[in-house]
């Protein structure tokens, strides 16, 4: 069982999101531009789902950086 950090980042510059995976020792697994608040929370859980198929009962926490940064 592994432990699984989500994060959703806004960009203001490019008005656009970006979400990434990370696991326990802070390695990047993924990271997936979208295009609006709701396309990032369907990238999330889809990216949440994909982990789930090689660790069933792996634990995830969702941080949301919601600040604009330039």
């Amino acid at each position: 069982m592994g432990s699984y950090r989500i994060s959703v980042r806004r960009d203001i510059a490019l008005a656009e999101f970006s979400v990434g995976v990370h696991d326990e020792s802070c390695k990047s697994l993924a990271r997936v531009d979208a295009l609006s608040t709701m396309h990032a929370k369907k990238v999330a859980r889809d990216l949440i789902s994909l982990v789930r198929r090689r660790d069933p009962d792996g634990v995830f926490t969702v941080r949301r950086d919601l600040r604009p940064t330039a």
